[in-house]
């Protein structure tokens, strides 16, 4: 029988539309049917046209999916090529003495990978790389996420680790990444490595300095059934709280109990080191007292967090009392603890049982270092106990350790404040002689002190020695001196160096 074709209805239908004309046109007179039959076949003679037209679409889309069909069996061609020179050790001379490299795609490489995965992870790895450079182009997302994936099955982690960093600085989405990475992971059924493939993904944000991907990454992650590890999870709060993202850390760490990822000492420890950065110590010892009733038991490190909130809220007795808690339970406090009781009870001003815990600390074994000094000088400094605070740093030099910068720079804003400018100048001659290079904060308590005494000529010449070491003066020291001037009456002087201030900036 002989097939349809839309040429041959269109025939049909312009019969038709003329049978009907002559119908019409037999009850009219003759110039009425002439006009109405020009006028009908003007109709017929467009729509017989868009009738050819629709069918010429018709077939361009039909010709389109012949080339689809057509591209795709190249592609299918070329996989099976490269997918055979694979198995050769000189894949990469023979690839390129080949016509194949013209035909590379992201999808061919894709399929490449996908065939490939029972096969070397690093020849695939080395294949991947091969083909970005010859292609130029960016690489399919699925491409990174296979071969991530190969490559954790086979414990090659610092590869992986490589694949996905490469796959972020692609600047996709971190849905977009999610999506491909599961989706793969359903795929080839790789759930034994699939948490490895989120922790080295999570880590490689976080690297790069990316928190809130990192973040959104666990967030996104956690309704799937591939999560990330504890320790994984450990970390990402630890870096949280180390960059004070607090509204990400108290997101990420519900999301964990939602997930029902169990906490452990470490996630503990974070939480109530989170509680006492935002101030609810309460809340933080709450949570040592549940470790302790649920049988998780505290490390030394949760207890130096505790015992740092403790002393930040100005607690120092019941850190104290904690500390020798602690010790009852066999744990014993390193030089951390008594530099944190030490620093607290300095700031407290009560810098006389301060130095009895660092006569405790010496007792045990432990070595003082240049901050709980410092941290006992600066605290004497403010009771306005010079003796004592010189006695310290005298110490400092018996015991045959250098003053730093810090300690000095404490001494001698502790002396500025006092009154005893003159003694904190013999003591930055002191420094230089040392070899201690002294720093803008140096010489703003100098500037401060000589301003307050109205000695300006000093400020003055402090000022100038500054800019000659190459010291950009703050707005502390040149506040200092106008302040001074001001106080002295000279108020054409300190307009002077406001100006001068103003254009500077």
């Amino acid at each position: 029988m002989r097939k349809k074709t839309p040429e041959m209805g269109g025939g049909r239908r312009r019969r038709r539309w003329e049978e009907e004309i002559a119908v019409t046109g037999g009850g009219m007179g003759r110039a009425g049917t002439a006009a109405a039959t020009a006028d009908t076949m003007t109709f017929i003679k467009y729509t017989y046209r868009y009738l050819i037209s629709k069918t010429r679409v018709v077939s361009l889309k039909s010709n389109h999916f012949f080339h689809s069909s057509q591209i795709s069996k190249e592609n299918e061609d070329t996989v099976r090529e490269i997918t055979s020179i694979l198995t050769h050790n000189n894949w990469q001379f023979l690839l390129e003495s080949s016509h194949l490299p013209q035909k590379l795609n992201p999808d061919v490489i894709r399929s490449v990978l996908h065939q490939n995965m029972a096969g070397d992870p690093k020849r695939l790895l080395g294949f991947f790389n091969w083909s970005s450079h010859q292609m130029g182009i960016p690489q399919n997302l699925n491409s990174f996420s296979i071969l991530a994936i190969v490559l954790c099955n086979s414990n090659q982690f610092a590869y992986a680790n490589w694949v996905l960093e490469r796959m972020i600085e692609i600047c996709c989405p971190v849905s977009a990444v999610l999506d491909s990475i599961v989706s793969c992971c359903r795929e080839f059924k790789s759930s034994q490595s699939s948490h490895v493939v989120f922790d080295i993904l999570i880590n490689a944000y976080k690297k790069k300095g990316m928190l809130n991907e990192a973040a959104s990454l666990f967030l996104a992650a956690k309704n799937c059934e591939f999560l990330p590890s504890l320790v994984c999870c450990n970390s990402l709060l630890k870096d949280l709280l180390k960059c004070n993202r607090m509204e990400l850390f108290w997101r990420v760490y519900y999301a964990m109990l939602e997930a029902k990822i169990n906490p452990d000492v470490y996630t503990l420890t974070s939480l109530i080191s989170a509680h006492c950065k935002v101030g609810n110590v309460r809340e933080g010892q709450r949570v040592l007292l549940e470790m302790e009733e649920k049988g998780c038991s505290p490390n030394l490190v949760t207890y130096n967090v505790t015992i740092g909130g403790l002393c930040k809220a100005g607690l120092v007795d019941e850190a104290l009392e904690l500390k020798k808690s602690m010790t009852e339970k066999g744990l014993a406090a390193d030089g951390y603890t008594y530099s944190i009781l030490i620093d607290g009870f300095c700031k407290q001003k009560r810098s006389r049982e301060a130095k009895l815990i660092l006569g405790e600390m010496s007792n045990v074994g432990l070595n003082s270092d240049h901050v709980v000094y410092t941290a006992l000088i600066d605290g004497f400094m403010k009771e306005g106990d010079v003796e004592e605070a010189f006695r310290i740093k005298d110490e400092i030099v018996a015991r045959g350790k250098k003053l730093n910068i810090i300690t000095c720079n404490v001494i001698i804003n502790g002396l500025c404040k006092v009154g005893q400018t003159e003694k904190a100048k013999d003591l930055l001659g002191e420094m230089i002689a040392m070899g201690i290079k002294p720093d803008t904060q140096t010489y703003t308590s100098l500037i401060e002190g000589y301003s307050r005494e109205n000695n300006m000529v000093k400020a003055y010449e402090l000022l100038v020695e500054m800019k000659e070491r190459n010291l950009q003066p703050t707005v502390y020291s040149c506040s200092a001196i106008i302040n001074g001037l001001c106080r002295s009456g000279d108020l054409q002087q300190a307009n002077f160096v406001l100006e001068k201030m103003a254009r500077e900036v």
